[in-house]
Order: structure tokens, then sequence, then C-alpha cells
């Protein structure tokens, strides 16, 4: 399998978080995508998600940071999307804040409707080539 470009939500965002991050905590993380850009599935502190509309995937590390992302539209784009990073509050336990799904819910309803508009782009291409 070729390997799958990472879409960043907010490459700034991303870069601005990920950077208060310890370096051994990017470095697992980006070994842990690397899996997922080749096709395959992290086996360690990787669970999916549940109560979103596509399936989202979050990578953990015990100090509280949490990427998620996704690989439901990789076969259309040929990359996985990577929605979200932060640090999770320990007091909350193993519930995400509040604020934290609500985030990801908009980024996921958002690239629900840019998928959707992609296929039917795609599609009627197809169409007007037979």
């Amino acid at each position: 399998m070729q390997e799958r470009d990472l879409e960043f939500w907010d490459e700034d965002d991303w870069k601005q978080i990920t950077s208060t991050w310890p370096n051994a905590v990017n470095r697992g993380f980006a070994t842990r995508l690397r899996v997922v850009q080749n096709g395959g599935q992290p086996t360690s502190h990787a669970k999916p998600l549940k109560g979103f509309a596509i399936s989202l995937w979050e990578l953990w590390h015990r100090d509280g940071q949490r990427v998620v992302y996704t690989v439901e539209y990789a076969s259309l784009t040929n990359h996985i999307d990577v929605l979200d990073a932060f640090k999770k509050n320990s007091s909350e336990g193993k519930k995400m804040r509040t604020s934290d799904t609500v985030r990801i819910t908009a980024r996921v309803t958002a690239l629900v409707r840019r998928m959707a508009e992609l296929k039917a782009e795609l599609e009627a291409k197809r169409r007007g080539l037979h």
C-alpha cells in the first residue's frame, strides 16, 4: 500500500499545540501516525472514539496528550485526516471535555460536508466521461 499523507485540520494550530509537548511524546505520536499512514493500526495507545458521525481514532499518551484522526475518507483522498490535538484534563477521568467534543464534532461535520461535495463532484466528472 502506498503511504498516505497526513492532512491536518489546522496545521498552525497543530504546530502551536504540539510544540509545547515533550519531544518523546511527539516522537511517539509520529511513530503511531506513520503506522496509520502505511495502512496499519497502532498496537498500543490507540482507541476508537464513539458518538461521532464517522469513525474516529484517538492516540493517547499517559501524560494526557491526545491526537484524533480518521481514515474514513482515505480511499477517496489518499490522506489521513488529523482533526485535533489537545491535552486532556486529568480531573475529567476517562471522559473528554465538552469543549473538546464540541470542537471535534464541528470539524467532523465540516469534513463530512466537504467529502460529500467531493464525492458528488467526482461522480459528476465520471458521468461526464461516459
